[in-house]
C-alpha cells in the first residue's frame, strides 16, 4: 500500500516537473528577446551615384511643307494688273509620297493632284524620287493666271497738245530804207530775189499787192527763210 503511494508521489512531481519544463521552453524566447540588443556597428556612407540625365529624343518628323513661298494670289496684286499671275511654294518629294497624298497634305483633298501635274509639266507621277523638288501652286485652281477681280480700267494718258503756231515773236524785223525795194530785200535776206512774196504775205497790213507802197522807215516783219532758201 505504501509502495503505491510513493510511486503515484513520484508520478505527480514528475508531471510537475515535466510541465515547468515545457512552461519555461515556451516562454524563453519572448523573455530573451526584451533583453538582448544588437550593436549595428558603425555606419558606412552610402556611394552617391550621378543620377544620369534623360536620354533626349530626337523630334518627331513632321510632314511640313517648306516656308519658302512665293506670295499667294491676291496678295500685293495691284489693280492695274489684269491677270494674277500663280504663285507656289517649293516642296521635297519623301518617301513614298505621291501625287494624290501631296495634294491631301496642302488642299485637304486629293482631287487637286492633276493641278500639281499641270504646273510641274515634266513632272512623271510614277518616278516620284525622295529629294525631288517641286512646286506646289498656292492656289490649285490657279495655275496659269486668272482674271484680277479688283482690276480697274485706268484712263488713257492725256494726248500732248498740238504744237502752238508760229507767233509774231518768230518773225524779225526789217526797216525799210531810202530805195528799198521787196525784191531787193528778198535777195539781201532770203538770196533769192523772187521770194518778195513771202515778206509782202507777212505784211499783208501794210502793203498792196505789187508792194509797190513800200516806204523809207516802215518796219516789215521777215519770217523765216524757207526750206528752199537755206
Amino acid at each position: 500500500m505504501r509502495s503505491g503511494a510513493n510511486r503515484f508521489a513520484m508520478f505527480v512531481l514528475l508531471l510537475a516537473g515535466l510541465w515547468i519544463f515545457v512552461y519555461w521552453k515556451t516562454e524563453s524566447p519572448t523573455s530573451d528577446a526584451t533583453s538582448i540588443s544588437v550593436d549595428p556597428g558603425p555606419v558606412l556612407p552610402q556611394p552617391v551615384v550621378a543620377k544620369q540625365p534623360d536620354a533626349v529624343q530626337p523630334p518627331p518628323k513632321t510632314d511640313t511643307a517648306p516656308a519658302d513661298v512665293v506670295p499667294p494670289d491676291n496678295q500685293a496684286v495691284k489693280p492695274t494688273e489684269k491677270i494674277i499671275p500663280p504663285s507656289y511654294r517649293l516642296y521635297t518629294i519623301q518617301r513614298d509620297d505621291t501625287v494624290q497624298k501631296i495634294s491631301q497634305r496642302f488642299y485637304g483633298t486629293s482631287k487637286y493632284w492633276q493641278s500639281i501635274l499641270k504646273f510641274n509639266d515634266r513632272l512623271d507621277p510614277t518616278k516620284l524620287k525622295p529629294g525631288q523638288e517641286i512646286k506646289i501652286p498656292e492656289n490649285p485652281e490657279n495655275i496659269q493666271g486668272i482674271p484680277n477681280p479688283n482690276y480697274k480700267e485706268q484712263p488713257p494718258a492725256p494726248t500732248p497738245p498740238n504744237e502752238p503756231p508760229k507767233t509774231a515773236a518768230e518773225f524779225t524785223e526789217y526797216i525799210v530804207q531810202s530805195g528799198d525795194t521787196l525784191s531787193e530785200i528778198a535777195q539781201a535776206l532770203y538770196s533769192k530775189s523772187a521770194l518778195w512774196t513771202i515778206i509782202r504775205d507777212a505784211n499783208r497790213d501794210q502793203l498792196d499787192e505789187d508792194g509797190l507802197n513800200l516806204r523809207p522807215g516802215m518796219v516789215l516783219r521777215i519770217p523765216p527763210p524757207p526750206q528752199e532758201a537755206r
